[in-house]
């Protein structure tokens, strides 16, 4: 139960949270501290926004890994006291990235090495894996490789066991692995009928793209829960998610993704896990490499940038959701304003 005394101009008087064991009392003279009482765990009341002076003192110690910000809130998880408005510290942190062998899931696993976060490179290609694992440990960090097919169930959660096991910790787990497998539903010439998209393409792209991102997703969460630390699960949908001729299979997969983005951070904000999507733009990957460069000049001139886009730019988006407390449930387009 918390009481506060508020004045006409917001003013916060004082605050009470009483939680299991303990009554923590605080209180600040300054206007409009975004603050937040909870009971059982749970939001009951609140105050307004006003100035944002910073606190005389912290009324608790912030999460493992975490700092308070300037001005933020306070709520309870299962582990005690949280702010809220605060950025997630990535130094020392543990983030898994699916498809880290090559294009954007390198470029992510560089990124979060750069920014002193441990990284859990996995991928079915051991030699990929060992490329990125090195440009990793470049950067001074702990990177260790873990060859797995997302799309088994018994896979995904062995290795995602291996990794608490080496690391002790879970904070970030990126699900990027992704397969494109394109064609017309149906491809008629002078009337006729002439081809369509089977069903073992349709299957091979959802079981990679969606199947995979479900299992991903399911088996961090639940490593994430029974550590208590939280964390963030972050998932690359697309901008064919809206539907690109020649796509139904990738298009269905990423509009799945996007939704399932917006289930889990309803579902999963009680246990202090957060969640977001990347919908990447045309982006240079290696798949470009077979491309006739004809073909790259028509997509890269539907581009309102006229480029294309590059996996650090991507890398950019994943860390920016896995540093901003309060972005969850929500898919980041960076596509250079293309629309389909």
């Amino acid at each position: 139960m918390a009481d506060s005394q508020n004045s006409n101009c917001g003013r916060i008087r004082t605050l009470t949270i009483r939680y299991p064991l303990s009554a923590i009392r605080f209180g600040s003279p300054h206007r409009g501290f975004p603050l937040c009482a909870t009971q059982n765990n749970r939001v009951t009341s609140g105050a307004r926004y006003g100035n944002g002076k910073r606190w005389r003192r912290a009324p608790a110690r912030p999460l493992n890994g975490h700092r308070w910000s300037d001005t933020g809130a306070w709520t309870t998880s299962q582990n005690g006291i949280r702010p809220w408005g605060f950025c997630m510290q990535l130094d020392g942190k543990l983030v898994a990235i699916t498809g880290s062998g090559r294009g954007i899931g390198r470029a992510m696993a560089l990124a979060f090495a750069q920014k002193r976060a441990n990284l859990a490179l996995i991928d079915l290609n051991a030699e990929d894996l060992s490329q990125t694992r090195a440009l990793c440990e470049a950067e001074g960090v702990r990177a260790t490789s873990y060859i797995c097919n997302v799309t088994r169930e018994d896979d995904v959660g062995a290795t995602l066991d291996q990794i608490v096991a080496d690391f002790g910790r879970l904070d970030v787990m990126i699900n990027n692995a992704g397969i494109t497998k394109d064609g017309l539903l149906v491809k008629v010439h002078e009337g006729k009928v002439v081809n369509k998209m089977s069903l073992d393409q349709w299957r091979a792209v959802v079981d990679v793209n969606l199947t995979g991102v479900f299992l991903g997703a399911r088996e961090a969460a639940v490593r994430m829960i029974g550590l208590g630390n939280g964390g963030v699960i972050i998932s690359t949908s697309s901008i064919s998610r809206v539907g690109n001729m020649g796509q139904s299979n990738y298009s269905a997969t990423k509009a799945g993704v996007a939704a399932m983005n917006v289930v889990w951070a309803k579902e999963l904000a009680r246990y202090g896990i957060r969640t977001g999507a990347i919908a990447p733009g045309f982006t240079r990957t290696e798949i470009l490499d077979a491309m006739k460069p004809e073909m790259i000049e028509r997509a890269v001139s539907a581009v309102p940038l006229r480029r294309m886009g590059e996996p650090a730019e991507m890398a950019h988006a994943a860390i920016f959701i896995a540093e901003n407390d309060y972005f969850s449930g929500r898919v980041l387009e960076v596509d250079g304003g293309q629309r389909l």
